[in-house]
């Protein structure tokens, strides 16, 4: 911990998906004990779970045998030689040759094996999987990793749950089974420009697995009681053929979330992929500001998209879907997003500015323009 500069054991990480938590997230944590799997000497312990709206957050303990730590190669190049000489004869071996210095590190992998809604049995090793209640779910999940010793890791497991995972649940059981400890690129030292492409090879994946399961009871329930809701008056912005407008502004002990619902109506495939069509909106960013224009960490996240056919037809598309393989118009299509931001002492309002990446047709690539902002007051 203290090669760390203490940031674990008092709070552990002070950024994840750019929000900064504040120092309350201590008060909230659940220390957690008697829950640990393991194959003979590596083990997983379960040591603290923290839930507030939104936000579920696990944290673990690995301790690992000497035999596994060689086999999953942590430390060593994810690069291997074999993978070089393999790249060579296909002519892509200078992508791998960038990235030759990346080191491995440990990951979690959990629910490798899960059956959905219609009944199938999936197979995947993407960590993307939640069993909540016995039910299985794909949101938006993240996993930090920290390093204590060469045989011991740290590794926090975050999951954002909305609506659509525990609608008006305020206690729940998350359920973790079929789990691997696995190998993965360490970035968080690199400044690599192959971040976001290069996560494994196929010389260097490993896998373990890990009998044994976690099934773990959690309450929002303190969080909720002391959670304050915003007034949200009729927020809205029109652009083109969008409306978005904000549906519920939450204060909770942990951060500011907003919830941001943007329809388009009239809508045709043409007007979601063709950049010269009239119609046509590049991505949507976000920015947040409070009332002395001083930048808020933020981050947003689509929960849901779905789209209603001129027919009346409804289907809820992938996030981010915006539908190459069909041919369609006057739809209406709705997203669900949410705004997290962070939560500062003494800020009596927060802007939002929308920010569309435009293509500049004038002098080739792409520009940010602002298009407008919303308002709120969090002090009401």
């Amino acid at each position: 911990y203290a090669a760390m500069g203490g940031t674990i054991s008092g709070k552990p990480f002070s950024e994840f998906f750019n929000i900064k938590f504040p120092d309350e997230y201590e008060n909230y944590k659940v220390n957690v004990e008697g829950k640990e799997i393991e194959k003979g000497e590596t083990k997983i312990d379960l040591v603290s779970t923290v839930c507030d709206e939104g936000y579920t957050i696990l944290e673990f303990n690995v301790k690992l045998s000497k035999e596994d730590r060689e086999y999953l190669r942590l430390d060593e190049n994810v690069v291997t030689e074999q993978d070089i000489k393999e790249a060579e004869q296909t002519g892509g071996s200078s992508f791998l040759q960038k990235s030759k210095d990346l080191k491995n590190t440990l990951e979690i992998l959990f629910n490798t094996k899960v059956t959905l809604d219609n009944g199938n049995e999936v197979e995947d090793d993407a960590n993307r999987y939640v069993i909540i209640d016995g039910k299985t779910y794909y949101p938006l999940h993240k996993q930090i990793v920290n390093k204590i010793s060469d045989y011991e890791y740290k590794i926090f497991q975050l999951y954002f749950l909305a609506d659509k995972e525990l609608q008006d649940k305020t206690e729940f059981t998350i359920s973790l089974n079929n789990i691997k400890l696995g190998n993965i690129a360490d970035y968080s030292n690199s400044e690599s420009e192959e971040k976001m492409y290069l996560v494994n090879t196929h010389g260097n994946v490993r896998k373990i697995d890990i009998e044994g399961e976690f099934n773990i009871n959690l309450s929002k329930k303190e969080a909720s009681q002391n959670t304050k809701i915003i007034p949200v008056n009729d927020q809205k912005i029109n652009y083109k053929n969008m409306v978005a407008e904000i549906e519920e502004i939450k204060i909770t002990p942990l951060q500011i979330i907003l919830k941001l619902k943007t329809t388009r109506n009239n809508l045709s495939l043409s007007e979601l992929t063709n950049t010269r069509n009239k119609n046509y909106i590049g991505a949507i960013n976000y920015k947040a500001y409070n009332e002395n224009n001083e930048k808020l960490a933020m981050s947003y996240i689509e929960t849901k998209r779905t789209i209603t056919y001129q027919n009346g037809k409804v289907e809820e598309w992938a996030r981010g879907d915006i539908g190459t393989y069909k041919d369609f118009y006057n739809a209406k299509m709705e997203t669900i997003e949410y705004l997290i931001i962070e939560k500062k002492e003494n800020i009596s309002d927060i802007i939002i500015k929308l920010i569309e990446t435009q293509v500049d047709f004038e002098n080739g690539g792409e520009k940010d323009v602002e298009l407008d902002n919303f308002k709120i007051n969090i002090k009401e």
